[in-house]
């Protein structure tokens, strides 16, 4: 406890320091007449603190407050609703690019000339062309999908960052 300031000062005075710091403390006080000032100053505000009347809150007040608390408008829930944006986003694409695979395939209900039914259709559409994805997602699919999934990103991190501000406005001005 080199350092003298308000705050050992008020230690001082409500009997918080320990003895090693007290000796400290009347050591700093005894060589300096600034620090003998400061600690009679500190003890004569801690004198007229506590003979101060207290004056009991009213009765009423608790429920005052909660109604006041209860009466604060909810937030929005953006951020549940660009969840669902996002999840009905990619439900719509997984499902769109279903319905295009199966587009693709000619099903016929009746057994055809081959014996094959629809399931073992799905099966050598699906052996047939997952060896060639990689040809149908070329550079330019793969730089738009990124571009597409990037953006959604940056989107959801604003919706995302303006609800954490609009949170902390709220905070302070209950606080405040």
């Amino acid at each position: 406890m080199k350092i003298l300031n308000d705050e050992i000062l008020n230690k001082y005075i409500d009997n918080e320091l320990n003895e090693f710091e007290i000796k400290e403390l009347k050591e700093i006080i005894n060589s300096d007449p600034e620090a003998e000032k400061k600690l009679n100053a500190h003890e004569m505000v801690d004198t007229i603190l506590r003979k101060l009347e207290v004056d009991e809150a009213p009765k009423w007040i608790n429920e005052f407050v909660m109604n006041k608390i209860l009466k604060i408008p909810k937030a929005k829930k953006s951020t549940k609703n660009l969840f669902v944006s996002i999840m009905s986003l990619f439900s719509v694409i997984v499902v769109g690019t279903l319905g295009y695979l199966f587009s693709q395939l000619e099903f016929e209900f009746a057994a055809s000339e081959s014996g094959l039914g629809a399931r073992e259709k799905i099966f050598n559409f699906v052996s047939e062309y997952i060896p060639q994805m990689p040809n149908i997602i070329d550079d330019s699919s793969v730089l738009y999908i990124g571009l597409s999934l990037t953006m959604l990103l940056l989107i959801s991190g604003y919706f995302i960052v303006e609800s954490h501000r609009n949170f902390k406005r709220k905070l302070n001005t209950f606080t405040h």
